[in-house]
């Protein structure tokens, strides 16, 4: 069964991603009983969104699997939420004259077919060492952050929405 909901899973998020149809073998393989195994096994990878969404395209999904589809909302307004203060970030640091380059899930988005499809938990940022303290500066007085911890290639703050952002300085870890 393990082995049958791995395979599940990948079809899935092969699906979804493709935006193409399971196989007949691959949809033989599901039965609404994994449901609650695939689901808690996709959580845990945070591509829950992706499955809810293969398992739609692919009419896998009951009427009492509401819950599911609702995957697909939380990671839209995940998305939405992540972009509008990415955005604002962005505008305050050019206005600033704070050169800065986006790493991670930001650009990554991009190569998706969806953007909201990209998942992530933070907004990451690269800045000049010696524009680290302006960088804060700005993001606290101009769009209300707040500072929480600095680390050796990092300081970590948080947006009004409770986004974390990340402004790297380095990109190794010491």
């Amino acid at each position: 069964m393990e082995q049958n909901l791995i395979k599940i899973l990948f079809a899935l998020i092969r699906s979804a991603m493709r935006g193409t149809a399971m196989s007949d073998s691959e949809k033989a393989l599901y039965s609404n009983e994994l449901l609650p195994d695939l689901m808690r096994l996709s959580k845990r990878h945070d591509v829950a969104h992706l499955v809810a969404l293969g398992l739609k395209n692919n009419g896998l999904l009951t009427a009492e699997d509401k819950d599911v589809e609702s995957e697909i909302v939380r990671a839209v307004f995940r998305y939405e939420r992540l972009n509008h203060d990415y955005k604002k970030l962005c505008a305050a640091l050019e206005a600033a004259e704070i050169p800065f380059i986006p790493l991670k899930g930001s650009v990554l988005r991009a190569y998706y077919p969806e953007p909201w499809m990209r998942t992530s938990c933070d907004i990451d940022v690269l800045v000049h060492r010696e524009d680290v303290e302006r960088a804060m500066a700005c993001l606290t007085e101009n769009l209300k952050y707040t500072a929480k911890e600095s680390g050796t290639h990092d300081v970590s703050l948080f947006s009004p929405l409770k986004n974390h952002v990340e402004l790297h300085f380095d990109l190794v870890e010491e």
